[in-house]
C-alpha cells in the first residue's frame, strides 16, 4: 500500500493531466448521453416524420420487374438490383418532388419482416415493398431522434467504437480521480460517501424493479 502511494505521489502530475485531457476530449459524448438520458427518463425518444408517397405511372416505369420474394432474406444480388432501380427512380423524381431526395447513405437492407427493402441510414431512409410497389414510405428523424439513435448505438461501427472508448476512459478518469484523493486525511468521509451512493442506488433500483 505504501509503495502504491509513493507511485501515485510520484506520477501525480501525469495522472492529473491524463484525467483532465480524457475528460475534455469526451465532453461532447458526455453531454449527449446526459441529454438523451434525461429525455429517456421522461419517456420521450424523439420524433420520426413518416410520409407515404404514391407513385404515378411514370415513376412506376422505373420499377418494372421489381418483384422479389416476400418474407425471406434477399440475396446480395437481389438487393443490389433493387438498389439500382430505387436510385434511378429517386434520381428522376427528386426534381418533381423534393421529398424524394436520395438519402446520403445509399446502402440497402431487408426490413425486419423481410417484406420490404430499406434504403438509407438512421437519419433518412426510404422503405419500399419487395413485390410490385405502388408507393414508397419516407422516414426522417428529428434532431432528438438522431441523438437517441446515437445513445442506443445505431450509428454505425465507428461511433460504436468511440462509445466503447468513452465507457472505458470514463472508468479511467474515475480511477485517476480516486488515486488523487487524499484518503489519508479524508478517507472516512470519502469511503462513507461511496458507500452511501452504493446503498441509495441499489435501494432505489431494487425498489423500482419490484
Amino acid at each position: 500500500m505504501k509503495k502504491l502511494k509513493n507511485i501515485v505521489k510520484k506520477h501525480r502530475p501525469k495522472l492529473l493531466a491524463l484525467h483532465i485531457y480524457i475528460s475534455l476530449f469526451f465532453v461532447p459524448l458526455a453531454l449527449m448521453y446526459k441529454i438523451t438520458g434525461i429525455v429517456c427518463i421522461f419517456g420521450y425518444f424523439g420524433g420520426v416524420d413518416r410520409q407515404v408517397v404514391v407513385l404515378d405511372e411514370l415513376q412506376m416505369a422505373y420499377l418494372q420487374g421489381f418483384d422479389f420474394p416476400l418474407g425471406i432474406q434477399s440475396k446480395p444480388s437481389q438487393r443490389e438490383s433493387a438498389r439500382v432501380q430505387i436510385l434511378a427512380l429517386l434520381t428522376q423524381s427528386q426534381n418533381i418532388n423534393q421529398n424524394l431526395a436520395i438519402p446520403f447513405n445509399t446502402q440497402i437492407k431487408d426490413s425486419r419482416d423481410k417484406n420490404s427493402f430499406i434504403l438509407g441510414g438512421t437519419n433518412h431512409s426510404i422503405e419500399i415493398t419487395k413485390s410490385n410497389p405502388s408507393e414508397i414510405i419516407i422516414y426522417r428523424n428529428d434532431f432528438l431522434a438522431n441523438l437517441m439513435a446515437l445513445h442506443f448505438n445505431r450509428a454505425g461501427f465507428w461511433f460504436g467504437v468511440l462509445s466503447f472508448c468513452f465507457v472505458v476512459f470514463m472508468g479511467i478518469t474515475y480511477i485517476t480521480g480516486l488515486l488523487m484523493c487524499d484518503f489519508k486525511r479524508n478517507g472516512k468521509k470519502y469511503t462513507f460517501t461511496m458507500l452511501l451512493g452504493f446503498v441509495i442506488s441499489a435501494t432505489l433500483g431494487v425498489y423500482g424493479l419490484t
